[in-house]
């Protein structure tokens, strides 16, 4: 992996771009977004449903990915400013994002769980094992809870929206 941290961090985001696809795709599959889009499909009765559910599928796993790729590169500024010694890969943090979407997709395409606020919680143990996975490979605290903040912040604020929106 470190020998070639491009390679590995491409082949990353694939698999990541690969199971976020599929994970948003039971997402709508799943939670009664079928509906949605017959309405939307009611006012757009050019576009056919196969066609208007891959189009959203694509726009959310774009905008997810770059969500990604923004945290990323708001966790390596913080490293360049306040540990400049430290140097991150992008694989860094994928590593254990694909393993949360994977166990995602497993919960939500085979096993049919439909738990919003599981996911929301798997999110934050997703942004857990980055910390923990950018400590064991640079073994420096600070390092590795500047780099990991922007994901743990961004899950933090995602359970808690669905916390309060229980209540």
């Amino acid at each position: 992996m470190e020998q070639r941290p491009r390679i590995t961090s491409l082949i990353s985001l694939i698999i990541f771009i690969f199971a976020n696809y599929y994970f948003v795709t039971f997402a709508i599959e799943l939670n009664g977004y079928i509906s949605i889009l017959d309405d939307l499909k009611a006012l757009l009765e050019d576009i056919s449903y196969e066609t208007m559910l891959n189009l959203i599928v694509v726009i959310t796993t774009t905008l997810t990915t770059i969500s990604l790729l923004v945290q990323y590169l708001i966790g390596k500024f913080l490293l360049m400013i306040f540990a400049p010694e430290v140097k991150s890969k992008l694989f860094y943090a994928l590593i254990p994002k694909i393993l949360i979407m994977f166990i995602n997709v497993i919960c939500m395409g085979i096993l049919q769980i439909n738990n919003l606020l599981l996911y929301m919680l798997t999110a934050l143990i997703g942004s857990v094992l980055i910390l923990l996975f950018f400590q064991y490979k640079k073994e420096n605290w600070k390092a590795s809870i500047l780099f990991a903040t922007p994901f743990i912040i961004d899950a933090l604020i995602s359970l808690g929206k669905e916390i309060f929106s229980i209540l």
